[in-house]
């Protein structure tokens, strides 16, 4: 046992060292004030109050310094004074963040009840015992000689932390909306107990939102946890060139439609059965990848029984994921077995999971009533299929596929132009056929960036009179843009299997959107795993084809995500400073009979915050256990303020 722990402590003598020194700085820097405060310095006097903080922490800082740069990283640096103005620069820092968390928590969301003022203290100082050891590492003692293996301590890992770090403080804000309301009460317990019958046959996405709707903790984990890993596998299955490529992947992700966001991410029922599934889909496609690199696949025999389960798993969330599942798998080893001669049990593993699942999913009864038209909210194509794809195509389904991606597409145009432009000035002896192609392409390219901007710019107005006129234009467009997108993959793109790749990524959107043409009611929730699916192929073709040398120009990109990243904690931080103070309110006047409660504002950005219908306030009610009989009024937020004011006078 004991040479165990002499085994461990050695493997990781750095963090333990850096943990124990962590708690010696503490005790010296509570002892330094308090002797102060009881020998020359008076704690009644805020001045001198001030003044024992400030030599106490001076005192600290200095204690830590020595110590870290001796016992924890050991270093060698001959520049004392550089390396010191370095630590105490790191530590005012991290100073910084601890007022900056406490206040954004504590002092402006109001969450200042004893147990927040506990949760964010301790939650302050574990961030700013991180971030301490993180920048004396890579920013202070970098040149010391350390234990940590540096394949588990890079910069990669220290971004993916920090960006898991950020998406879980934002994801905690989201408040419970709509249906969470229902999941989150006997109401989905029963429909578990039920086993879903006659309801729908996402039985994985059902029963994590029954779960994530009794924690905020769980469901802020599980969110962020889902989102960072999408983030690493893009990463992982593109391989970036260019060093720029991960800052653009985050912002063109934080640049999602906002319906989207509101339907899939910040709603807890949309998340779990609409975001999860094309996680598992990117492990596949990752495991999958050496297809498009050596034409070849080698997955070893222990990924038997995982796949197994992910094939499984990934079929009982959503039905046009499940659709897509199935394919995929079906694809996957009807490719290595007729075309390359070759078994990989593992596939065939998933390949079994994915049937499996798949007729779990359909066996659901509430299938049967959509097909026959029993279902008072969901319906599929009855009579001649092409005319319902037609209408639904122009009716909603081209603004929710391609026309509400705006930032998106812009993107995908540039890189396609550059693309095109790229190749006709290094291509020898192009046939004049195809530099008509390829001019038709770029005006189609041109003029489809023009007409989405001039509908941001003119708050989505109609350029013709007919609105009939118009989504046929619009819709038409978009079909000429996305063949746009695939006649410049299939000509510009020189590396086989580079392009091989982007031609699955782009078949993909169409396999995964398809199912949706032909059902009843879709909304932008729908649409987020083909969001991501062009974001795949936009950073794919962007790192791969367009820029994989690194510009100068481009490091404004950096800040990108972290102003996107601000932007959304302002507006979920309102939100849930007063969904907090909703609560809070509550849970002291539930019983009564008339309660008067503040509209969240920010609508757009959640789905359905508060009850539009008889039913939805029940549900309201149950879910906050409000008594049933108690009649409830929403006013904004200002008048809200001005009633609860009122009645304490």
């Amino acid at each position: 046992m004991i040479d165990k722990i002499k085994s461990l402590y050695n493997k990781y003598n750095e963090i333990v060292n850096y943990v124990i020194v962590g708690g010696l700085t503490t005790l010296v820097s509570l002892v330094t004030k308090y002797l102060l405060l009881f020998t020359i310095l008076d704690a009644k006097n805020a001045f001198q109050l001030q003044v024992s903080v400030i030599i106490s922490w001076i005192v600290a800082v200095a204690f830590a310094y020595v110590m870290n740069r001796k016992y924890v990283f050991k270093s060698k640096e001959k520049k004392i004074l550089k390396e010191v103005s370095k630590f105490v620069s790191a530590r005012i820092l991290t100073l910084l963040m601890e007022s900056a968390i406490l206040w954004f928590f504590i002092t402006y969301l109001k969450m200042n009840s004893n147990t927040y003022v506990v949760i964010w203290t301790i939650a302050s100082q574990f961030i700013v015992l991180v971030g301490n050891y993180v920048l004396s590492k890579l920013f202070v003692f970098k040149n010391g000689e350390t234990s940590m293996n540096k394949k588990i301590f890079n910069k990669e890992n220290i971004f993916n932390i920090i960006l898991f770090t950020l998406l879980t403080v934002l994801c905690y804000m989201f408040p419970y909306t709509h249906d969470d309301w229902a999941w989150g009460t006997t109401l989905g317990t029963d429909r578990l107990e039920a086993l879903f019958e006659n309801y729908n046959g996402r039985w994985l996405g059902n029963i994590l939102v029954i779960l994530l709707t009794r924690s905020r903790i769980a469901r802020a984990l599980a969110i962020s946890i889902t989102l960072t890993f999408i983030v690493v596998m893009i990463r992982k299955n593109v391989q970036f060139k260019n060093k720029y490529s991960k800052y653009i992947l985050i912002s063109l992700l934080l640049l999602m439609p906002v319906n989207i966001i509101a339907q899939a991410i910040a709603w807890t029922s949309g998340f779990t059965n609409y975001v999860i599934p094309f996680l598992i889909v990117l492990l596949i496609i990752y495991l999958n990848r050496n297809i498009f690199l050596n034409n070849e696949v080698k997955i070893s025999n222990k990924w038997i029984v995982p796949l197994l389960i992910s094939g499984f798993a990934c079929s009982l969330f959503m039905e046009n994921m499940t659709i897509y599942n199935l394919i995929l798998s079906i694809v996957l080893v009807g490719y290595l077995i007729f075309k390359k001669k070759n078994i990989i049990w593992s596939n065939i593993a998933y390949m079994i999971g994915s049937i499996v699942g798949t007729i779990l999913m359909f066996s659901n009864g509430a299938y049967y009533m959509v097909a026959n038209s029993a279902d008072a909210y969901r319906t599929i194509e009855q009579g001649n299929i092409f005319a319902r794809v037609f209408q639904t195509y122009f009716d909603t389904f081209y603004k929710l596929f391609i026309q509400n991606n705006y930032i998106m597409n812009i993107f995908i145009c540039v890189i396609s132009l550059v693309l095109i432009y790229k190749y006709m000035k290094n291509a020898k002896n192009i046939k004049s056929y195809i530099k008509v192609i390829l001019y038709i392409v770029s005006t189609v390219f041109v003029v489809y960036t023009s007409y989405i901007a001039f509908l941001r710019m003119g708050s989505n107005s109609n350029i013709f009179v007919n609105e009939d006129i118009c989504k046929y234009f619009e819709g038409a467009l978009s079909i000429l843009y996305f063949i746009s997108i695939f006649v410049t993959v299939l000509t510009c793109v020189g590396d086989k299997n580079i392009k091989k790749r982007l031609m699955f990524e782009l078949i993909s959107i169409l396999i995964i959107t398809g199912p949706l043409l032909i059902v009843t009611p879709i909304g932008p929730r729908c649409f987020i795993s083909t969001y991501f699916m062009f974001a795949l192929f936009a950073i794919d073709c962007f790192d791969n084809c367009v820029c994989s040398e690194s510009r100068n120009f481009m490091k404004i990109i950096k800040l990108c995500p972290i102003v996107l990243m601000i932007y959304f904690i302002c507006i979920y931080g309102q939100v849930f400073k007063i969904d907090n103070q909703r609560r809070r309110y509550i849970k002291k006047h539930k019983e009564d009979t008339s309660i008067v409660l503040p509209l969240l504002p920010y609508a757009g950005y959640m789905q359905g915050p508060n009850p539009v219908n008889d039913v939805f306030e029940g549900r309201f009610k149950m879910f906050y256990n409000i008594n049933s009989e108690s009649k409830i009024e929403f006013v904004t937020y200002e008048q809200w303020k001005e009633i609860t004011e009122n009645n304490k006078k």
